[in-house]
């Protein structure tokens, strides 16, 4: 079999060869993630834990995972060290693990991260308490959250500050602890408790500072795993989903565990078996489920998913939805029908000699309800009669007809036709079926007087004439239904382009039967819409029904079936589930589909056939014919790789025509329509000073903020040598020192300013290339307050008038060791910090756009800067000019982006390389820098990268 289709591809044209190959190409990699996801889930053995030690550090070990965590590690035979901020619960939690496992030992350190004291001594009484056990595994899972969600202005900065402390400062400073007895040893594994809120969602908005510190565990871990592979030391940064812990129930109202959301104990002995394997796992398999699709997902859908669950509204939707998907199968399936005899024996119906209203008499008839038939055509109406009669006679149903030509009679006429002969009967129910369309697609101003009138007056007036000469008998006994033909032209679509007076018509119809639903139902009469999509009838011109597009005898069984119920129904199954995937494309789709295929059925009436034959274009649809000739003649499997081929190179091209468009045609936003100032952090060398000048040429007022008070002196008589008419405002702040004194003096010099920009170019790096437990604690401290600290507290002094004036621009300096690269060993706090920046910025992003503020961060790889210990300028490695040249340009797009194009190409190649590829290179890259430093003398050593 396999040489056939070898033989049969030899045969084939070379684009379909290319194209399939591509698709071949998918195929095999998704194959290969399916089994490694089967291996790794289901099959891969468990790790003995022992062998790295007959110790576990876990701290938060009194609650959720963690605990579950310490029960499970007890099982397995290891020793434990319980780390918690309450010290009745940890022993609580000692005392139950001790009665299930006496054989274990066990040492409870109470310790509180969130305390400013506690964080900062937490390295010392984790050494303290490890000191002389052979430690061989660490479970950091300590973590906080919000109480609430809430926007990032209005948290406190004592809420978010004790969140970086536990979360960010807590995990950094427990791993330092633990670290050097692992590497003497020369083994151990470390887990890190990450967070889909950072790694499978885009974006956690109204979670922000929570999402951009899990952001910087993630980097955390896969940087410490690069650094410490070669020491027999595996990091893992473990990501969660939801599971049903009390932090989940307080934030995400979950009470209950379910096949989506586990209980902590079904969560860790997933967990437990992935422990020294990959970098980053989601260990339950149903979290990994998820996270696949949400793959699949553009970011934007994500983010204002994200945003209604954030905002507790896609809680409520979700729920909404679960219930509109029950009440649906009950509606379509379970739910009995009314005995429509009750509303009374006759039954009127419009448009009753053909399609929708024809069906409607036979299904009414076969309830055993009289009719009284009403149309044009006598001779139509007679037919018809006399087809009930003989298919219902033993039923006994009595019908009359009433010939009413609904085009051209008054209303006046209509209803004293309808009231003359219904005076004595029993009518219970009222079908308004009677209704015209165009009868070809046409612009409006083509529609003549006489076909606007007849549609006015058969689908607005008529029915309207008919529903109040039925109504005050109806009145009279208090019961009744009246049920009103609509179209899912209005009601499905967001617009009917070609046939605009038809939609209109019956968009009336939807509203005039709403409004007076409301005006009768309590009393007794029950007044519906019905919206069919396509049905096989003489006036939609199609001749056969599918499941799409009903018989009318299908549609009218559902119809029967609706009566008396909503006031607005689509009663066929398969119409509703189109209505569902039509609901899920958005408004311009749909409106450009409808207008372009209403639009082609207007042209193919206009055309000739002489004109046809003239069609410059006739030779690209003869030789779209014979491509779609040959791939009619193709086997099935080299079309589903053709098809995925085509979908990747689809991709590829909409990518590179997108790349295209933002590096060289895009038009930079006026910056000076977000306000006359802009506040610049770090201004006086690199890429801020880059900045300060571009805004200065763009005629921006500058506020310039760093710690030494000549620098920024000299950078300000610069612009304003060169830019007279910019006025400047110094500030100076050491975002290494008392940063509330610092940001106190921003909010104090913007106060009154319009200041529409801000740039978050502050930044600290490693002196040098040095391993994680190498970082001495006022390094550590200094990234953290600076990188992270310092970027959140300036975005929440200047966030508040922005949010006042509706409308603003941050930019927030990344860098690519945090995004384009998957790690950066030997710099592991340093893209850590940058991991949150990131974070941070596509939250804000999400959480701001509707106030009109635009947050972005900004990725650069390499820029000429004295922290980059890099000299000169070259293409890869732009001046800080041309780099600030081009991100202004990107400001107010993306949240995310590389703005100097060669940059970005830079990222393309590195993303299409194996992250292991790009793991190894990195680590040898800083490995040399570091043996090059070191073989320098001391006073000769530089700052190696940014």
């Amino acid at each position: 079999m396999l040489s056939s289709c070898i033989n049969h591809l030899l045969t084939q044209p070379t684009w379909l060869l290319l194209v399939s190959s591509l698709g071949f190409l998918s195929f095999l990699k998704t194959s290969t993630l399916l089994l490694h996801w089967v291996h790794a889930t289901f099959l891969r053995p468990e790790k003995n834990l022992r062998e790295y030690g007959s110790w576990a550090v876990i701290t938060g070990a009194t609650e959720g995972i963690g605990k579950a965590f310490a029960h499970q590690l007890a099982q397995k035979g290891l020793n434990l060290v319980l780390v918690s901020r309450n010290p009745s619960k940890l022993k609580t939690v000692s005392s139950e693990i001790l009665a299930d496992h006496p054989d274990i030992k066990i040492k409870a350190v109470p310790l509180d991260f969130s305390s400013k004291l506690s964080s900062r001594t937490a390295q010392g009484v984790i050494e303290k308490a490890v000191e002389g056990l052979s430690v061989g595994l660490l479970i950091n899972n300590v973590g906080i959250t919000y109480p609430a969600a809430r926007f990032f202005h209005e948290v406190d900065e004592k809420v978010w500050m004790e969140i970086v402390r536990v979360n960010l400062e807590g995990t950094s400073r427990v791993t330092r602890a633990v670290l050097p007895g692992m590497i003497r040893r020369r083994r151990g594994a470390i887990v890190n408790i990450g967070s889909g809120a950072s790694t499978v969602m885009p974006s956690h908005p109204l979670f922000t500072i929570y999402a951009a510190t899990k952001a910087y565990i993630d980097q955390l871990s896969r940087c410490l795993n690069v650094e410490y592979k070669c020491y027999g030391i595996h990091v893992q940064c473990q990501v969660p989903l939801y599971v049903a812990t009390e932090m989940a129930s307080k934030v995400a109202m979950i009470r209950r565990s379910s096949l989506f959301i586990p209980a902590p104990e079904d969560y860790v002995k997933a967990a437990i078996g992935r422990i020294g394997y990959e970098a980053r796992c989601a260990p339950y398999w149903a979290h990994s489920f998820q996270w696949c699709f949400a793959e699949l997902l553009p970011d934007r859908v994500l983010d204002a998913w994200r945003l209604s669950v954030a905002s507790c509204l896609g809680f409520i939707s979700l729920c909404k939805q679960i219930f509109c998907f029950f009440r649906w199968i009950w509606v379509m399936f379970l739910r009995p029908p009314k005995n429509l005899k009750e509303y009374g024996s006759w039954a009127i119906i419009t448009g009753s000699t053909d399609g929708i209203g024809k069906a409607l008499a036979f299904e009414l008839a076969s309830k055993g309800l009289s009719l009284v038939l009403v149309g044009r055509n006598p001779t139509k109406l007679e037919a018809t009669s006399n087809e009930i009669r003989a298919r219902f006679g033993d039923l006994k149903v009595d019908i009359k007809s009433v010939v009413v030509d609904l085009e051209k009679w008054s209303g006046q006429e209509i209803s004293k036709a309808i009231e003359g002969v219904i005076e004595e009967l029993d009518v219970g129910i009222l079908i308004n079926n009677a209704g015209v369309s165009y009868p070809n697609a046409r612009y409006f101003h083509e529609v003549d007087r006489n076909m606007l009138e007849s549609l006015i007056k058969v689908n607005s007036e008529a029915a309207t004439w008919v529903t109040r000469a039925v109504l005050p008998a109806m009145l009279k006994k208090k019961k009744g239904a009246i049920v009103n033909m609509g179209s899912g032209s209005v009601a499905v679509l967001p617009s009917f382009p070609l046939f605009a007076i038809y939609a209109s018509t019956k968009a009336y119809l939807g509203m005039f039967s709403k409004c007076i639903n409301l005006e009768y139902k309590h009393q007794g009469i029950d007044i519906q819409c019905q919206v069919p999509l396509f049905v096989a009838t003489k006036m939609t011109r199609f001749r056969k029904s599918s499941f799409l597009i009903a018989s009318p005898e299908m549609y009218a069984r559902a119809s029967v079936r609706c009566i008396g119920y909503e006031h607005w129904s689509m009663p066929l199954c398969s119409h509703s589930v189109q209505r569902l995937l039509l609901d899920a494309l958005p408004d311009a789709v749909l409106d450009w589909c409808t207008y372009h295929f209403f639009r082609r059925l207007r042209l193919k009436r206009l055309e000739k056939e002489s004109l046809r034959a003239k069609d410059p274009k006739r030779k690209l649809k003869k030789m779209s014919v014979c491509f779609v000739d040959e791939l009619k003649s193709q086997p099935s499997w080299l079309l589903v790789l053709f098809t995925l081929g085509c979908l990747s190179f689809l991709k590829f091209l909409f990518a590179s025509l997108k790349w295209v468009y933002v590096s060289f045609l895009r038009p930079a936003k006026n910056l000076k329509k977000y306000g006359s100032w802009a506040l610049v952090t770090g201004p006086t060398d690199g890429i801020g000073k880059g900045f300060a000048f571009q805004l200065a040429r763009k005629g921006l007022n500058l506020i310039l903020v760093g710690r030494n008070p000549d620098k920024l002196k000299d950078v300000s008589t610069s612009i304003q040598s060169k830019y007279s008419n910019v006025q400047i405002k110094n500030v100076v702040v050491d975002f290494s020192g008392d940063i509330d004194e610092g940001v106190q003096k921003i909010k104090e010099t913007t106060e009154g300013l319009d200041v529409g920009v801000l740039i978050n170019n502050v930044g600290v790096s490693y002196p040098y290339a040095r391993f994680f437990h190498e970082v001495d604690e006022e390094l550590l401290k200094n990234l953290i307050r600076v990188n992270v600290e310092g970027t959140t507290k300036v975005t929440q002094a200047v966030l508040p008038g922005m949010l006042k004036r509706k409308k603003g621009a941050i930019v927030n300096i990344g860098s690519g060791a945090a995004i384009i690269i998957p790690s950066d060993p030997l710099y592991a706090v340093y893209a850590a910090t940058k991991a949150y920046i990131d974070q941070f910025s596509r939250c804000l992003y999400v959480e701001y756009k509707k106030s009109g503020i635009d947050v972005q961060c900004q990725v650069p790889l390499y820029v000429a800067t004295k922290m980059a210990s890099i000299k000169r300028s070259s293409f890869w490695v732009p001046s800080s000019d041309s780099y600030a040249r081009a991100g202004l340009c990107a400001i107010g797009y993306e949240p995310r982006c590389t703005p100097y194009w060669p940059h970005s190409l830079l990222w393309g190649l590195i993303k299409s390389l194996p992250e292991s590829v790009v793991d190894s290179w990195r680590l040898v890259y800083t490995q040399a820098c570091l043996a090059r430093l070191q073989s320098k003398p001391s006073g000769e050593k530089e700052k190696s990268k940014p």
